[in-house]
């Protein structure tokens, strides 16, 4: 069982493999790994870059489902580097759910 928390971010990014680029969705990411999907060429054992929000990525795909996959940073990827990436998302998350809260909370002022 999975004991690392994952943060849903749902950002498009760049796979960077073989010289190749591809568009991907993040869904979502943990200290750990990736989940990705809209990609149907990444096999398991695939390594690749990934750059998304302006962060660049070194990844190995562990599994793959039709067109989602999973991936785990590679060594050479710095954790501060994950962390200020999953992080930035944190914050931005629970700023939108405290807008919307207010917003539910004005609504039901109101009525």
């Amino acid at each position: 069982m999975r004991r690392i928390e994952r943060i849903a971010l749902q950002t498009t990014a760049k796979i960077i493999r073989n010289g190749r680029c591809e568009t991907a969705l993040v869904e979502n990411a943990s200290i750990g790994g990736l989940k990705l999907t809209g990609i149907r060429t990444l096999s398991v054992g695939d390594k690749a870059r990934v750059q998304a929000k302006g962060a660049l990525f070194e990844i190995e795909i562990v599994w793959a489902h039709g067109m989602s996959c999973g991936a785990r940073f590679l060594p050479e990827t710095a954790q501060e580097d994950i962390l200020r990436f999953i992080n930035a998302f944190a914050r931005n998350a629970s700023r939108r759910q405290g807008h919307s809260q207010k917003f539910r909370e004005m609504g039901a002022a109101e009525s």
